[in-house]
Protein backbone atom coordinates (compact mmCIF):
# COMPACT_ATOMS: atom_id res chain seq x y z
CA UNK A 1 0.00 0.00 0.00
CA UNK A 2 1.07 3.54 -0.60
CA UNK A 3 -0.04 6.71 1.14
CA UNK A 4 0.03 10.28 -0.08
CA UNK A 5 0.50 13.18 2.30
CA UNK A 6 -0.40 16.81 1.72
CA UNK A 7 0.04 19.54 4.30
CA UNK A 8 -2.31 22.52 4.10
CA UNK A 9 -2.39 25.97 5.68
CA UNK A 10 1.38 26.53 5.37
CA UNK A 11 3.25 26.97 2.10
CA UNK A 12 6.42 25.26 3.39
CA UNK A 13 4.78 22.51 5.43
CA UNK A 14 4.85 19.74 2.82
CA UNK A 15 8.60 20.20 2.30
CA UNK A 16 9.19 20.31 6.05
CA UNK A 17 7.21 17.11 6.56
CA UNK A 18 9.15 15.47 3.74
CA UNK A 19 12.47 16.43 5.39
CA UNK A 20 11.21 15.08 8.72
CA UNK A 21 10.12 11.73 7.25
CA UNK A 22 13.41 11.30 5.37
CA UNK A 23 15.20 11.29 8.74
CA UNK A 24 13.28 8.19 9.82
CA UNK A 25 15.67 5.32 9.07
CA UNK A 26 12.90 2.74 8.68
CA UNK A 27 11.24 4.84 5.96
CA UNK A 28 14.44 5.35 3.98
CA UNK A 29 13.93 4.55 0.30
CA UNK A 30 10.15 4.53 0.68
CA UNK A 31 9.52 8.29 0.30
CA UNK A 32 9.44 10.58 -2.71
CA UNK A 33 7.97 13.95 -3.65
CA UNK A 34 5.33 14.38 -6.32
CA UNK A 35 4.98 17.66 -8.17
CA UNK A 36 1.87 19.43 -9.37
CA UNK A 37 1.26 19.46 -13.10
CA UNK A 38 2.32 22.79 -14.55
CA UNK A 39 1.71 24.43 -17.90
CA UNK A 40 4.37 23.72 -20.52
CA UNK A 41 5.75 27.26 -20.28
CA UNK A 42 6.16 27.22 -16.47
CA UNK A 43 9.57 26.87 -14.89
CA UNK A 44 10.16 24.42 -12.07
CA UNK A 45 7.46 22.85 -10.00
CA UNK A 46 6.00 22.98 -6.56
CA UNK A 47 6.09 19.82 -4.50
CA UNK A 48 2.58 19.28 -3.32
CA UNK A 49 2.44 15.62 -2.31
CA UNK A 50 4.65 13.19 -0.44
CA UNK A 51 4.29 9.54 -1.45
CA UNK A 52 5.24 6.88 1.10
CA UNK A 53 5.27 3.16 0.37
CA UNK A 54 4.12 1.60 3.63
CA UNK A 55 3.32 -1.95 2.50
CA UNK A 56 3.31 -4.46 5.33
CA UNK A 57 5.53 -5.27 8.28
CA UNK A 58 4.55 -2.38 10.51
CA UNK A 59 5.53 0.42 8.11
CA UNK A 60 2.11 2.04 8.57
CA UNK A 61 2.79 2.40 12.29
CA UNK A 62 6.29 3.75 11.59
CA UNK A 63 4.85 6.36 9.20
CA UNK A 64 2.04 7.22 11.63
CA UNK A 65 4.53 7.69 14.50
CA UNK A 66 6.70 10.00 12.41
CA UNK A 67 3.70 12.07 11.25
CA UNK A 68 2.35 12.42 14.80
CA UNK A 69 5.80 13.42 16.13
CA UNK A 70 6.11 16.07 13.42
CA UNK A 71 2.60 17.43 14.05
CA UNK A 72 3.21 17.62 17.79
CA UNK A 73 6.01 20.12 17.15
CA UNK A 74 3.89 22.46 15.00
CA UNK A 75 2.62 25.71 16.48
CA UNK A 76 0.18 26.56 13.72
CA UNK A 77 -3.23 25.33 12.65
CA UNK A 78 -1.93 22.78 10.22
CA UNK A 79 -3.85 20.00 8.51
CA UNK A 80 -2.24 16.97 6.90
CA UNK A 81 -4.35 14.92 4.50
CA UNK A 82 -3.37 11.25 4.43
CA UNK A 83 -4.71 9.35 1.42
CA UNK A 84 -4.45 5.58 1.13
CA UNK A 85 -3.76 4.09 -2.28
CA UNK A 86 -5.21 2.28 -4.07
CA UNK A 87 -8.59 2.80 -2.34
CA UNK A 88 -8.32 6.62 -2.25
CA UNK A 89 -9.79 7.05 1.25
CA UNK A 90 -8.51 10.24 2.91
CA UNK A 91 -8.07 11.05 6.59
CA UNK A 92 -7.44 14.65 7.65
CA UNK A 93 -5.25 15.10 10.70
CA UNK A 94 -4.92 18.46 12.45
CA UNK A 95 -1.93 19.63 14.47
CA UNK A 96 -4.19 20.48 17.40
CA UNK A 97 -5.03 16.76 17.62
CA UNK A 98 -1.39 16.04 18.47
CA UNK A 99 -2.10 17.33 21.97
CA UNK A 100 -3.25 13.76 22.58
CA UNK A 101 -0.53 11.96 20.61
CA UNK A 102 -1.46 8.47 21.78
CA UNK A 103 -5.05 8.77 20.56
CA UNK A 104 -3.92 10.34 17.30
CA UNK A 105 -1.32 7.62 16.78
CA UNK A 106 -3.94 4.89 17.33
CA UNK A 107 -6.35 6.54 14.88
CA UNK A 108 -3.72 7.15 12.20
CA UNK A 109 -2.04 3.75 12.55
CA UNK A 110 -5.45 2.06 12.38
CA UNK A 111 -6.28 4.04 9.25
CA UNK A 112 -2.99 3.06 7.62
CA UNK A 113 -3.68 -0.58 8.51
CA UNK A 114 -6.86 -0.38 6.44
CA UNK A 115 -9.43 0.42 9.09
CA UNK A 116 -12.16 3.00 8.55
CA UNK A 117 -11.26 6.68 8.25
CA UNK A 118 -12.54 7.44 11.74
CA UNK A 119 -15.56 9.66 12.39
CA UNK A 120 -17.96 10.14 9.50
CA UNK A 121 -16.31 13.42 8.48
CA UNK A 122 -13.00 11.69 7.71
CA UNK A 123 -11.09 13.38 10.52
CA UNK A 124 -9.02 11.53 13.09
CA UNK A 125 -10.48 11.34 16.56
CA UNK A 126 -9.69 14.39 18.69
Amino acid sequence: MQIELQAANDIDATGQLYDWLRREDRLRGRIHMAYADLPADAMGGIADTIAVAVGTGGMGTVAASAIVAWLSQRNSDLTVSVTRRPDGVTLKVEARQAKDPEALLRALAGFLDGEAAGPEDGNAAS
